[in-house]
């Protein structure tokens, strides 16, 4: 069998033969960083930056709380059932999930060992920054120190702030590129805080490599205190 280009944005890219393999590469298959399924051994490889290809397994990404069900014999190429919330595997109007093709194209065997509930949660989002700062609200808009957030490597940030004072305060999140913040932006507008309230900021993706808090008395000469904490995640 000849190498087949499905397409750049499918999983896989090509499918090929085992006999299309040759000092582990395919001629033709050029494209760094992309899958190849080969389909009579129903192995998985990606083609590294020499064009060998490497063994890879297909990434399985499960987050939530969910049931595990029973394993039903008598259903050929079904070997596990995944009922998410409430319901019993197999029973009518039960929406189920089977796992397949994970493990080189082969059905994943999955044991429950007994148990009736099992949470599956994805790998952790590496916190890779964070601040926590207490500061006192003046008449003008002001810096929190050491509420500066660097994002240059990371993706999300978010920030609380948590007014701890007794009187009510506004705090203004800024970005920018430059790490003095020469070229801040405002992100999230002015918002006032009251006595023991707390307010948020995020963003998912995060446009800009620097972040800062600042504060001021919603009223002059009634100070008030920020407690901002934030942090960034990879």
């Amino acid at each position: 069998m000849a190498l087949n280009f499905i397409s750049l944005e499918s999983t896989p890219t090509y499918i090929a033969t085992s006999d299309d393999v040759v000092d582990s590469k395919i001629a033709g298959a050029n494209l760094i960083g992309k899958t190849v399924y080969i389909t009579d051994i129903k192995s998985w490889y990606v083609i590294g930056k020499d064009l060998n290809l490497l063994e890879y397994t297909l990434p399985v990404n499960l987050t939530g709380d969910i049931t595990v069900g029973t394993v039903d014999q008598g259903s050929p190429g079904v070997n596990a059932w995944f009922v998410a919330g409430a319901g019993v595997a197999g029973t009518p109007d039960t929406h189920v999930l089977s796992v397949q093709g994970i493990a080189g194209g082969e059905p994943l065997e999955v044991s429950t060992g007994g148990l009736t509930n099992a949470e599956l949660r994805s790998t952790p989002v590496p916190i890779i920054g964070s601040v926590n700062a207490i500061q006192t609200s003046t008449n003008d808009s002001t810096l929190v120190v050491g509420a500066t957030l660097s994002a240059w490597s990371g993706l999300s940030v978010s920030y609380t702030v948590v007014n701890t004072g007794d009187d009510t305060i506004s705090y203004i999140v800024y970005g920018g590129n430059a790490s003095d913040l020469s070229d801040k932006v405002i992100i999230q507008a002015s918002t006032d805080i009251l006595s023991g309230a707390t307010s948020s900021y995020s963003a998912f993706v995060a446009p800009f490599s620097y972040y800062a808090v600042f504060i001021e008395s919603k009223v002059d000469d009634t100070p008030g205190e920020a407690t901002v904490r934030g942090v960034v995640k990879s």
